[in-house]
């Protein structure tokens, strides 16, 4: 059997042993995975040799199998195959790599480690091996930042930052009262009133070019919702206008758009073309034009009338380069 199909099925016994307290059978397993029981005979003497704590119990004439937690483990709050499972995710936290946070999350997963046997983390070590996480670190200034946004959303501490805006080209100094630190797409942005601007904006954490304490508070709006502010854009840009849009896509990307969930009011009608007609509510529509523009020729903006006249416009350059 290839060590890909054996090593999840061996976890699915493992998940299914923990969650029998008095155990199961070699048969009862095999009649659960649609396999032989011999298959199971050899995962349970694998997961025995890598150091998984098995237990064998006679229960009249049936031999049961149960899972014990690593007798040498520290007390915590999860069961065994969730310590394993916290060790297989921990590269999901490389995107903290750099900063404060990332040497907690380090620390932690250490700890973790110290739970397990050495076999189990060889056996996992090979698991983890075939799954592949990529994404994006923080850069230098973000890291260099976030201990002292951590602090002033703790404690209500407004910030001066001098931030950096590509759509202007310029510096501008900032008075904000920081609300929120929300991640999207492996970026790290923090939401805050604007001082500047008197309105609530979302600042890309690479773009603060400079940040000072105030040594002054504030008391958040209580009207501040922040679901509902995050719906007002589309992924990350907002707008101060939320905009019906509607737009079509060939039957050749539909299946593109329906394994996304790219906005939260997102709605699909399925046209007798075999395309399909997106509809949601958002801002941002300078966000919403690449978006589409992506899909080049298979995606064509109905509505509304101005970000249809963006998507043209882009079009239009764009091919006016290759003529």
């Amino acid at each position: 059997m290839a060590r890909a199909e054996q090593i999840p099925r061996q976890w699915r016994i493992l998940r299914r042993l923990e969650a029998h307290r008095f155990g199961l059978s070699a048969s009862d397993l095999a009649e659960e995975e649609d396999c032989p029981v011999r298959t199971i005979y050899r995962d349970l003497a694998d997961l025995e040799e890598a150091g998984f704590p098995l237990i064998q119990e006679r229960r009249g004439k049936r031999s049961l199998w149960k899972l014990a937690f690593h007798r040498d483990a520290p007390q915590v709050p999860f069961n065994f195959t969730e310590v394993c499972g916290l060790w297989l995710g921990r590269a999901l936290m490389e995107f903290w790599q750099g900063s404060e946070i990332f040497d907690s999350i380090s620390s932690a997963f250490e700890k973790i480690r110290s739970t397990l046997p050495p076999g189990v983390l060889e056996h996992f070590e090979e698991f983890s091996d075939k799954v592949v996480v990529r994404g994006y670190q923080l850069s230098g200034k973000a890291t260099d930042f976030l201990s002292y946004i951590n602090e002033a959303l703790t404690n209500n501490e407004q910030l001066e930052i001098t931030y950096y805006s590509p759509s202007q080209g310029s510096e501008t100094k900032r008075r904000i009262d920081p609300y929120r630190l929300w991640i999207q797409d492996n970026v790290i942005y923090l939401i805050a009133y604007c001082h500047l601007r008197t309105d609530i904006r979302t600042f890309h954490l690479s773009r603060i070019k400079k940040l000072e304490k105030t040594g002054e508070y504030f008391e958040e709006d209580p009207n501040f919702e922040p679901d509902k502010y995050l719906r007002r854009g589309f992924r990350k840009m907002g707008g101060d206008e939320v905009h019906e849009v509607e737009i079509r896509f060939d039957e050749s990307v539909r299946h593109v758009i329906e394994e996304q969930q790219f906005h939260d009011t997102q709605a699909f009608t399925e046209q007798g073309d075999g395309s399909i007609l997106v509809q949601f509510q958002a801002g941002g529509l300078q966000e919403i034009r690449s978006w589409v523009l992506s899909f080049g020729p298979q995606a064509e903006v109905l509505r509304p009338p101005q970000l249809r006249d963006q998507v043209r416009e882009s079009l239009m350059a764009a091919a006016n380069r290759y003529q």
